[in-house]
């Protein structure tokens, strides 16, 4: 199953573009142009990563991406934050802001595709990761039950 991927940018040529560019490699992709508009369907359509646009209207991408990491349902999303200023502040407080990744505009397809493919295998990883660690659990626990089974019946 493809994997679904929100972009946010207000620039509505540059919104369709990626969305050509995404489905064009496989992904399902669904442009929204505002801030307020993703995260309002970040939480009803629980997709696999969001590119978003830093520099926006009333809420800007860390204004978003602060929004998505304060909502528990929300908090586990891949953000992708691209923007036109490429300096190393901007990329600084990216990270520092938790995004999982940052493409400078204008960028090469070919990174921005590499670096979604990262984020996205690296969001898998740890999701397996914690099913893992929760199967153990389980296990621990029925492994438990099963010792105080045994006590209680000899």
């Amino acid at each position: 199953m493809a994997e679904k991927i929100m972009v946010v940018d207000d620039d509505a040529t540059l919104a369709n573009l990626l969305v050509n560019l995404l489905e064009m490699n496989n992904y399902k992709a669904e442009k929204v142009a505002s801030g307020k508009q993703a995260l309002r369907k970040a939480l009803r359509d629980d997709p696999d990563l969001i590119l978003i646009d830093i520099n926006m209207p009333e809420l800007n991408g860390f204004d978003v991406l602060a929004g998505l990491r304060s909502n528990t349902i929300t908090a586990r999303i891949p953000v992708v934050v691209m923007s036109i200023l490429s300096d190393d502040l901007n990329v600084l407080d990216g990270w520092i802001q938790d995004s999982d990744g940052y493409i400078s505009k204008p960028f090469d397809p070919r990174d921005l595709l590499e670096t979604i493919r990262i984020v996205l295998r690296k969001a898998l990883e740890e999701r397996f990761e914690e099913k893992a660690q929760h199967m153990q659990a389980l296990l621990d626990m029925i492994e438990r039950l099963e010792d105080q089974y045994l006590e209680t019946a000899v």
